[in-house]
């Protein structure tokens, strides 16, 4: 390993102010800080900085923060006195929780200086080397810059070495805007089996929970058996993610019994996510409102505080399951005022579509959402919805309006998707193609952005999204834009123009499930059109 070409490498691409390659991992730094002196790794620096990666104790007391550490560190490096690069790594790994990006940067910088002053010491350089590129991946991934920390894990590959179990963990976890995530995941992590990198459960936790988001649930279980074949105990995380897996498709029965598994477990803390995922799997995907309620109830037990989201389960346990109960939704709607949740358009989107389309009350669910001081676009989604099934077409152009317009709400996939499928419905073919021609593609391989608005989601965490922005703004097609407009066509009658489209989406690069199941459509046009979205596990 040729670790001093390395560090020179990149004394000499970041120790200057100007643009860095296409290659850089990051961005450039200016550190000739003119120090007259020697680096020298004191005893006292290390322990100080070691302060600022250490958990606070078990007396409670607070461990140094790793922003008073870097503080630190950089003042040591401007008098010549460093902590060891591992140290140096660890604080870089610390400072990741925190999205210190430009932080992480100038500790990797500083490790470099500390690295090329071993140049007598090719060992402790070496495994310094390893320590502050391994530390790198992981911080860069944290941080959202992917395309960084793939650069500093091919570094460590060229040069025989190979990231840890936590780094490829974080690589995993924080994949993002692909097509295909999952796809990406797996080959992450048969990438650390072939370097025999040996897996924690850091890393297994990661792929399992990719895995199951995907419906890989057969290849999630071989490895949530393996990881207990290595020794690895699972934990609620653990559980967490294969139970969801199981739910996806549907599989109640090895979903509950996997939850009582969780539930035996040592020491076991009861989390919101696996309550919640049992209450979707029997609200949406295998609906029986017995069993959902007793998972509900079962949190309540168990001392577990309901998340906004559960309270979505709740509305659409009585909105969705037979027999519906618009009684029993306004009594969760004034249970959560009770309690100082926030009510939101997610939430009135519920009864909107109970309203509107299981009892087929029109007026009331327009009622409803005109009496909403703010309309958000899941709001929007769900009046549209309602519209749309009652063959409105001139009202779903009119609240259109209303949305562009008036309440400066911008239109995501699933709103046009609607609109693709209202003028379809109309026969107004030309319009349908109209909105969809309207709207662009990513690029290949790429997820569509700004479709999803801020939620609180399944684990009871706040979801950012990205619908924000101007209604001028383009919309970005969704693998579901594809199969509505290809549904109008058939319904058009016009199967050439529809397996023209199946053709440009193949090129798309979705997943091959994803394609297929599009696919499918044109040997069965007479499956009606789905205008809601698929539970979101």
């Amino acid at each position: 390993m040729d670790v001093q070409a390395s560090v020179d490498e990149a004394r000499a691409r970041y120790g200057r102010a100007s643009s860095l390659e296409a290659d850089s991992p990051v961005a450039p730094y200016t550190s000739n800080e003119n120090r007259a002196l020697p680096l020298k790794i004191t005893p006292a620096q290390s322990s100080f900085i070691q302060e600022g990666v250490r958990k606070a104790g078990t007396n409670g007391e607070s461990a140094v923060s790793p922003q008073v550490a870097f503080e630190r560190l950089v003042a040591g490096f401007r008098t010549g006195e460093v902590p060891t690069p591992e140290n140096i790594a660890r604080l870089i790994i610390s400072l990741s929780f925190h999205k210190e990006k430009d932080k992480i940067i100038k500790c990797y910088e500083i490790g470099n200086e500390v690295l090329a002053s071993l140049a007598v010491n090719k060992s402790w350089q070496a495994s310094g080397w390893v320590a502050l590129e391994d530390a790198m991946v992981t911080a860069l991934a944290h941080c959202g810059d992917m395309k960084a920390a793939s650069i500093h894990r091919s570094r460590m590959v060229a040069q025989g070495s190979a990231p840890t179990a936590s780094a490829y963990g974080a690589l995993i976890a924080n994949i993002k805007d692909t097509t295909d995530n999952a796809a990406v995941a797996i080959e992450l992590f048969e990438e650390s089996r072939r370097l025999n990198v040996e897996p924690n459960a850091y890393l297994y936790n990661t792929i399992i929970s990719r895995l199951a988001k995907a419906r890989k649930t057969d290849y999630a279980m071989m490895l949530f058996q393996a990881m207990k074949t290595a020794g690895l105990a699972p934990t609620e995380v653990t559980y967490g993610a294969i139970i969801a897996g199981c739910a996806r498709i549907g599989d109640a029965h090895l979903a509950e019994i996997l939850f009582e598994e969780m539930r035996a477990l040592p020491g076991y803390q009861a989390r919101i996510p696996p309550f919640n995922t049992m209450m979707q799997l029997y609200t949406h995907v295998k609906p029986n409102r017995e069993r959902a309620l007793h998972y509900y109830e079962l949190m309540e037990q168990m001392g577990v505080q309901p998340s906004p989201y559960t309270y979505k389960l709740l509305l659409d346990v009585y909105g969705k399951v037979e027999p519906m109960s618009i009684e029993k939704m306004e009594e969760v709607l004034e249970t959560m005022k009770s309690r100082g949740v926030e009510v939101t358009g997610n939430h009135y989107s519920s009864i909107i579509i109970a309203r509107g389309c299981a009892m087929q009350d029109l007026d009331g669910a327009l009622k409803i959402f005109n009496s909403l001081q703010t309309s958000n676009v899941l709001a929007y989604e769900a009046l549209l919805t309602v519209l749309v099934n009652h063959h409105r077409i001139d009202l779903m152009q009119q609240y259109y309006d209303r949305m562009i317009k008036k309440d400066r709400v911008r239109p995501t996939a699933y709103i046009n998707n609607l609109l693709i499928k209202g003028w379809a419905s109309a026969g107004d073919i030309q319009a349908a193609r109209d909105v969809f021609e309207g709207m662009m593609d990513p690029a290949a391989g790429a997820a569509a952005p700004n479709n999803h608005a801020p939620h609180v989601g399944i684990d009871g965490n706040q979801i950012s999204g990205s619908s924000a922005g101007s209604p001028k703004d383009p919309v970005y097609r969704e693998p579901s834009s594809w199969e509505a407009m290809i549904r109008a066509e058939l319904s058009a009658g016009d199967r050439e123009r529809a397996n023209a489209l199946l053709h440009r989406m193949k090129s798309r690069f979705y997943p091959a499930a994803v394609t297929a199941k599009i696919e499918g459509i044109l040997w069965a046009p007479d499956i009606p059109q789905t205008v809601e979205r698929s539970p979101d596990f």
